[in-house]
């Protein structure tokens, strides 16, 4: 299969959980062809709401550029969902059959546990050094898209976790030449070894939407947000979109012709 009707691909991008549900009954081999037939960032939303059999079956029979490609382009929240069923004896080869670039990502996925902190630390932060001025970071800052959903960590010479720094600390005239050490704040980060359930305890959570995950040397992984957490801790319990009544009577013929158009595209019988 390899090209997919517009219909069905956006049908795919919008309700994974729909398409999860009328696949359910593919034979694996059929299962894997479609999804590698998906782009990354639509197959795995899909790989990660089909039961935990479907995905024992058909992740040994994908080829490993494939599941690689899905794991880097998903969520981090899917791509948690997908690794809990990939076996680790897949590693090796989803790591030889992807670029060079992509490995160190990769890696990252594999050296952790898949239900911890460091499974779904991502990028999304701004790292700066605690002897940067206020009046240097706000120019830094200025360069910086979406702002407002990345968290400022600060670091020492030695790249260690030091706090965070809010923007309201930034951004007055009267701090320009104050180092960044003098206005961050001690806020205590979260060990990339925490599971998941447990970190959604954390007090940090009543201050700030986001916080800092390290390693045991207190080196930065990347940042988690508390909606991140609660997403992944209920990836078992999603249902299908459209559950109101009204949309769903909508939906329904909808669903009805992409599940035609994806038995069509896999050559199956009605």
């Amino acid at each position: 299969m390899s090209d997919i009707d517009p219909l069905l691909l956006n049908f795919a991008s919008t309700r994974p959980a729909n398409v999860a549900e009328l696949v359910a009954d593919y034979a694996p081999q059929e299962l894997m062809e479609f999804l590698q037939a998906l782009p990354g960032d639509v197959a795995a939303p899909i790989m990660a709401r089909l039961s935990t059999q479907q995905l024992n079956n058909v992740l040994p029979m994908m080829a490993p550029a494939a599941i690689g490609r899905i794991l880097l382009t998903g969520t981090h929240a899917d791509a948690t969902s997908i690794l809990a069923h990939l076996p680790a004896s897949l590693y090796p080869e989803i790591l030889n059959a992807s670029p060079d670039t992509d490995r160190a990502t990769l890696q990252r996925h594999f050296q952790y546990p898949t239900r911890t902190l460091s499974a779904l630390a991502t990028p999304e932060f701004v790292r700066v050094e605690q002897d940067m001025t206020c009046g240097q970071l706000k120019a830094q800052l200025e360069n910086i898209e979406d702002l407002a959903d990345r968290p400022v960590f600060v670091v020492d010479r030695t790249a260690r976790y030091r706090g965070m720094v809010l923007l309201a600390s930034v951004l007055p005239a009267r701090n320009a030449e104050l180092p960044v050490a003098r206005v961050l704040r001690t806020v205590e980060a979260l060990s990339g070894r925490t599971p998941i359930v447990t970190a959604l305890s954390a007090p940090q959570w009543k201050q700030y939407p986001a916080l800092a995950v390290v390693d045991v040397q207190q080196h930065i992984l990347g940042a988690v947000t508390l909606a991140q957490l609660e997403h992944a801790v209920s990836m078992s319990d999603l249902k299908p979109y459209g559950v109101e009544d009204m949309i769903q009577q909508v939906a329904t013929s909808y669903i009805d012709l992409c599940a035609e158009l994806l038995d069509a595209a896999t050559g199956r019988e009605s």
